[in-house]
């Protein structure tokens, strides 16, 4: 029960998961590198576009 009260609490506030409109690096599966965009109302971060796979030396 107490699981459950939480995640209600926690939806309810409407905190912001990340600064609006900011960009992020991030790496998807298959190792490729990308980067994400921040939602207009914070409350998460858009799917990563398809890129170029990363290479290491």
């Amino acid at each position: 029960m107490r699981p459950l009260l939480a995640l209600l609490l926690l939806s309810a506030c409407g905190r912001q998961v990340c600064e609006p409109l900011t960009t992020q690096l991030c790496v998807c599966p298959g190792a490729v590198a990308s980067a994400q965009t921040c939602a207009e109302d914070g409350e998460g971060w858009g799917s990563a576009p398809a890129a170029s796979p990363m290479t290491t030396t």
